[in-house]
C-alpha cells in the first residue's frame, strides 16, 4: 500500500512545487484529478498567483476573495499599498505633509524623500521670490535709466538747438548759418547747380525801437522771421547776422528764381504789420541779392561764401540808398568785392 501511494505523493508534491515556482500554473495531474483537497489547494494557489501578479504589475485593485492567514496578510498589504499610492498622488499634487507610518524602512525612505522635496520646494519658492524682487528692482532701475537717458537726450537736443540758433528769433545764428551754407555750397559744387545769397535789413528799426520800446522791437524781429520762414522754401536757410540784419541762402536757384523768392518775402513782410500795444505798425525790409552761378568757383567754402555775402551787402546798401523797401541785385562779377569779408 505504501509502495502504491509514493508515486502519487511525489506527483502531488511536484504539482505544488510547480504552482509555487513555475511561470505558468500547471494542470492538476490526471491521477489526482478527483482529489478534492488537492483541487482546493490548487485553486487557492492559483488565486494567490493571480493576486501577486496584479500586485507585481502595480494593480492593487484586485478583489481578494480568499480566506486564511496569507489572504489576510495580502489584504493588509493591499490596503497599505493603496494608501501609499494615494499619498504619492497627494505629494505629486503638492501636498508635502504626507507621511507613511507603516512598512518600516520604506516608510523612512518615503518620509525622508517627501521632507527633502518640501525643503527643496520651499528653497525654490524663496529663490523665486528673491528673483521676482530683483527683477522688479532691475525693471525700476532700467526705467529710471531710460528716463534719465531720455531727459539727457532732450537736454542735449535743447542745448544743441540753443548753440545753433538765435535765442530771440529761433533762426540760425551766424556761425551755424555759415557752417550749413558752406555744406550747401560744397553740394552745389559737386552737383553743379546755382545758388543765391540775400542780406536783409529791417528798415528804420532804431526808430521803431525808440517809438515803441525794445520789447515791441523784439516782437517785430520775431514777426519778421516767422513771416520769412513761411515765405521761404523747404531747404532754404535763414540766419540772424546781427541786430535787425538777417542773411538767407537759397540753394538750387537761378537768378530769376532767387529774385522771385526774395521779392515775395519782402512783399509778405510789407503786407503783414506788427501787432503792438499801439495797434498794427507796418514794417518793411531792404534786401540785397548776390547770385552764384553753377560754374562759378572751384572751391565753394566759407571764404567763397563771404565774397558773395559782401556783394549782397553792397546790394543791400544800394537798396537803402534808393529809398528802402526794395530788392537790389548785385552785378554778376565776383572779383574783389568792395565790402570787407564777413566773419562768423
Amino acid at each position: 500500500m505504501a509502495d502504491f501511494q509514493r508515486p502519487l505523493e511525489d506527483s502531488l508534491l511536484q504539482h505544488i512545487e510547480k504552482m509555487l515556482h513555475a511561470p505558468t500554473a500547471p494542470e492538476i495531474p490526471p491521477e489526482a484529478a478527483g482529489n478534492e483537497k488537492l483541487r482546493a489547494i490548487h485553486d487557492y494557489l492559483s488565486g494567490l498567483r493571480q493576486i501577486l501578479t496584479s500586485f507585481a504589475k502595480g494593480d492593487f485593485s484586485q478583489d481578494i476573495l480568499l480566506r486564511g492567514v496569507v489572504a489576510g496578510r495580502l489584504k493588509a498589504l493591499q490596503a497599505d499599498l493603496l494608501h501609499m499610492t494615494w499619498q504619492i498622488q497627494q505629494v505629486a499634487n503638492g501636498d508635502f505633509t504626507q507621511r507613511v507610518e507603516f512598512m518600516g524602512d520604506y516608510a523612512k525612505a518615503f518620509n525622508s524623500m517627501v521632507e527633502q522635496l518640501d525643503s527643496a520646494l520651499t528653497a525654490l519658492r524663496d529663490k523665486e521670490e528673491e528673483l521676482t524682487k530683483l527683477t522688479l528692482t532691475l525693471q525700476h532701475e532700467v526705467q529710471q535709466k531710460d528716463e534719465a537717458l531720455a531727459a539727457l537726450s532732450k537736454s542735449e537736443a535743447r542745448f544743441r538747438y540753443m548753440a545753433e540758433h538765435d535765442i530771440l528769433t529761433g533762426v540760425l545764428n551766424r556761425r551755424s548759418f555759415y557752417d550749413l551754407a558752406a555744406l550747401e555750397l560744397d553740394r552745389a559744387r559737386r552737383e553743379n547747380y546755382a545758388c543765391s545769397v540775400v542780406m536783409l535789413d529791417i528798415d528804420h528799426f532804431k526808430h521803431f525801437n525808440d517809438a515803441h520800446g525794445h520789447l515791441e522791437g523784439d516782437a517785430a524781429l520775431r514777426h519778421v522771421t516767422e513771416t520769412a520762414k513761411e515765405a521761404l522754401r523747404l531747404g532754404d536757410l535763414i540766419g540772424r547776422y546781427g541786430g535787425e540784419e538777417f542773411v538767407l541762402f537759397l540753394p538750387r536757384t537761378s537768378l530769376e528764381t532767387g529774385r522771385s523768392i526774395a521779392d515775395r518775402l519782402r512783399m509778405a513782410i510789407a503786407d503783414s504789420p506788427v501787432n503792438t500795444k499801439c495797434g498794427l505798425v507796418p514794417v518793411t525790409v531792404s534786401m540785397g541779392l548776390a547770385h552764384i552761378p553753377a560754374e562759378q568757383g572751384k572751391e565753394r567754402d566759407v571764404p567763397f561764401l563771404e565774397k558773395f555775402l559782401g556783394l549782397a551787402d553792397d546790394a543791400l546798401y544800394a537798396a537803402k540808398k534808393s529809398g528802402r523797401n526794395c530788392l537790389k541785385i548785385a552785378p554778376p562779377q565776383v572779383q574783389s568785392p568792395t565790402s570787407s569779408p564777413l566773419m562768423p
